[in-house]
């Protein structure tokens, strides 16, 4: 199911820092969580670019949607670059470097969807919108009723990135889709005649008496079988059952 997307932009900041090759890891962190980490407390998108291999600087490019959002996560960023610096000295190889952020035109999307896909977009206390989000780099707010969508219940979902964006509306768009597969539309007449000729009379069912019930609410009383015609006599055994002293 496609939903309806209108694409704006928002004013933001970015700024940028170098780091030496060698703090790299550092600053990352074991699966980059160092780093994410850092730009989730300060509401920003941190990425690194390596242009060059052959250079000894990597660039590390800061997005947020206020300057002062932007600084703290620069000043977080060289905070940890000294740390890593004193235990390997490679900051006196890096040509000086100050604060400098620069205007930048971020991404909105706004998607109106249906109202019975909200729910598990939402989920528990916005846990689902809130994972996307996470996990894209971007930032979502809902509208029940957004007043430039006629009314229609929206996400806007802000990114610094056309890429972040798009993973974002992809993981939307497999939820509505999952949601709008669950409901199921009841079978009418004409459903059912594709697959039953129902013009064609209906033949009574031939049964025998080892054949199972035809609806578990009205058992099947089997037939007493006939009397034996052979003329020997049936012995009947009995048991009985003897305690021990």
């Amino acid at each position: 199911m496609a939903f309806q997307t209108h694409p704006t932009s928002f004013p933001a900041f970015t700024a940028a820092l170098f780091i030496h090759k060698d703090h790299v890891g550092f600053i990352l962190g074991k699966k980059c969580i160092t780093i994410n980490g850092l730009a989730l407390t300060t509401n920003t998108r941190i990425t690194g670019w390596n242009d060059d291999k052959e250079s000894i600087v990597r660039k590390f490019i800061i997005c947020g949607r206020s300057v002062q959002d932007v600084h703290q996560a620069y000043v977080e960023l060289c905070q940890l670059a000294n740390i890593v610096d004193r235990k390997t000295p490679r900051a006196h190889t890096l040509p000086p470097q100050n604060f400098f952020p620069t205007p930048l035109q971020g991404i909105e999307t706004r998607i109106v969807v249906p109202q019975h896909a909200v729910g598990m977009l939402l989920g528990a206390k916005g846990s689902t919108i809130h994972a996307i989000t996470k996990s894209t780099g971007t930032w979502a707010k809902f509208y029940q009723a957004d007043s430039q969508n006629s009314h229609k219940p929206t996400f806007s979902i802000r990114a610094f990135y056309q890429q972040d964006a798009q993973k974002a509306l992809q993981k939307m768009h497999d939820i509505i889709n999952s949601t709008t597969n669950s409901f199921t539309t009841p079978l009418t007449v004409a459903d059912v005649a594709q697959v039953i000729d129902l013009t064609q009379p209906t033949q009574p069912i031939q049964r025998t008496d080892a054949d199972e019930p035809l609806s578990p609410s009205l058992p099947h009383t089997p037939t007493t079988p006939p009397p034996s015609t052979t003329s020997s006599t049936q012995k009947r055994v009995s048991f009985k059952i003897i305690s021990k002293e």
